[in-house]
């Protein structure tokens, strides 16, 4: 049996007055339930929502579907997920709102409380950039920021905030050929097109055409479970997945060569490569103050890597994009 959500809500006596927050989680009938909200939409302030942007239930609403439904009632996206899992939500009209940050490692969790929610001059995949903005670097002038693994430095970029809005001063480093064009049109800081290791190397890249370039990675680090992603993904939205050699810098060189030894934001996205990227930091002559980096796996070997520096975790956001924060700058929530 099947009802109407806004008939079961008031059957149980819930005013629509009474619903500010709507999580819905039904595998595909998410656009069948809010339109069976009735009412009560209208007085939600907050959506949760999980969605796909590819097919894993039959017949079932994707992500793309979804989002237009919602922001045509009046919401915006405040997170966003680029294969499957929940969006947040607000209405355009609520001003003011609190979401979590977890931290999924072992121990007590905590919890990082943002203030309010992006707005859209953040790019960061998990509203990441908005959140070490609030924390650490508000209205923080002359900063540095390091953004290994660049894109076409827009799309889900958590260092273009801090360059556009705050005028910081940086690197964006990005091996992918095809990404560079669009990079050098959306950036001014200085770009380089190679990869970061932990030595002087030449080694093989795969890449996806299209917006799913963001996926790329160097092969000697691409996990099996990447590579099974990789495969789905450019199948499902018809897109080819090419290799090619490209250049790899270990970054101390690079940091040398442009002077630079305090960075204020490193962020480092490089599917699989992450540890090597920090290896490959000279860490006497080079400082950074918030490191992020991207751990879809859990690869143990370089969070205890980023401990043993003195870094502390801050925070999780979706359980995959990690904060880690100089002892001397680290803050509890």
């Amino acid at each position: 049996t099947t009802a109407r959500l806004d008939t079961t809500l008031g059957k149980v006596g819930l005013q629509p007055s009474q619903l500010d927050v709507l999580v819905i989680d039904v595998q595909g009938a998410e656009i069948l339930c809010l339109e069976g909200a009735g009412a009560y939409l209208g007085s939600v302030k907050f959506l949760e929502l999980e969605v796909s942007q590819e097919e894993i239930y039959e017949g079932g609403a994707l992500f793309r579907d979804v989002d237009k439904w919602v922001r045509s009632q009046g919401f915006v996206r405040v997170s966003i997920v680029p294969w499957h899992g929940n969006c947040v939500y607000r209405r355009l009209d609520t001003t003011q709102a609190n979401f979590n940050a977890i931290d999924i490692s072992e121990g007590p969790k905590r919890f990082a409380s943002l203030g309010d929610f992006s707005p859209e001059e953040f790019h960061g995949q998990c509203g990441q950039d908005y959140w070490i903005y609030k924390k650490y670097f508000n209205n923080k002038p002359n900063g540095t920021f390091v953004d290994v693994g660049a894109n076409d430095g827009v799309n889900l970029s958590s260092s273009y905030f801090f360059e556009k809005y705050m005028e910081w001063d940086g690197l964006c480093i990005e091996p992918n050929y095809q990404c560079l064009p669009s990079l050098h049109e959306n950036r001014s800081c200085t770009i380089l097109p190679c990869a970061a290791g932990e030595r002087v190397a030449i080694p093989r890249m795969q890449a996806i055409t299209g917006d799913l370039s963001v996926l790329s990675v160097l092969s000697q680090h691409c996990d099996p479970r990447h590579q099974y992603r990789m495969e789905q993904e450019a199948a499902s939205e018809r897109e080819k997945i090419f290799k090619f050699d490209v250049l790899q810098l270990p970054l101390s060189f690079i940091l040398e060569a442009k002077q630079i030894a305090n960075i204020d934001y490193l962020k480092i996205d490089v599917e699989g490569a992450e540890l090597s990227v920090l290896k490959s930091l000279d860490w006497d002559r080079t400082s950074a103050l918030v490191i992020e980096i991207e751990d879809n796996f859990g690869d143990a070997k370089t969070h205890d890597f980023l401990k043993s520096r003195g870094y502390v975790l801050d925070s999780v956001f979706d359980g995959f994009v990690y904060i880690y924060v100089s002892r001397k700058l680290y803050r509890p929530s």
